[in-house]
């Protein structure tokens, strides 16, 4: 923690407490985080709001732990909207809470990471990248590539997301799709 009284009159910030320096009844002089009990906040983009509630199942994946998603949940979200001047034109967020459900040897305060919310669950279906589900005669449709060539093959879309799309049939678990038309090779 700052030492204030090693700083002097004219300093702007105060040096942590070192060994040998004088202390005061009451000071505090560190602090030790309780990490049985791992917070992270976030913030819920106001069109997302409706879709989440406490309780909802979250996986957070710390950036200084690339090997592994921790399960939480959502424990708070706030009750009102605050503009987030990060992005133009501003937008509302709800902060919100998440409990992580285990804990990890490596995790430390202040540590960056994301959380993705899982609004549904999909057992025993294909997600592919949103770029390979194309639109060919109003019908949707993957470029499956074998070999050096791509094969077009009709799709059915059972959900789609803003960067994944889980395909009900059409594709087999293995198949290579193309994120790119190849006969054109624009993007969809």
């Amino acid at each position: 923690m700052p030492n204030m009284r090693a700083g002097g009159p004219m300093s702007r910030t105060a040096p942590e407490f070192r060994r040998g320096d004088r202390v005061w009844f009451g000071a505090p002089i560190a602090e030790l985080p309780d990490l049985s009990a791992v917070h992270m906040t976030c913030r819920l983009d106001e069109a997302d709001r409706a879709r989440v509630q406490r309780g909802t199942r979250v996986l957070v994946r710390v950036d200084a732990i690339p090997d592994r998603e921790l399960p939480a949940s959502i424990k708070d979200i706030a009750m009102v909207a605050k503009p987030d001047f990060t992005s133009f034109p501003p937008v509302r967020n709800f902060d919100a809470v998440v409990a992580l459900d285990e804990g990890d040897a490596r995790l430390r305060t202040g540590m960056s990471a994301s959380a993705r919310i899982e609004l549904h669950r999909l057992d025993g279906v294909i997600v592919v990248p949103s770029p390979a589900i194309f639109q060919v005669d109003g019908a949707p449709v993957a470029y499956v590539i074998r070999d050096e060539s791509a094969e077009q093959r009709p799709v059915t879309v059972l959900r789609r997301g803003r960067d994944e799309i889980a395909i009900a049939s059409g594709l087999q678990e293995g198949d290579r799709v193309a994120l790119r038309d190849p006969h054109t090779g624009r993007r969809p």
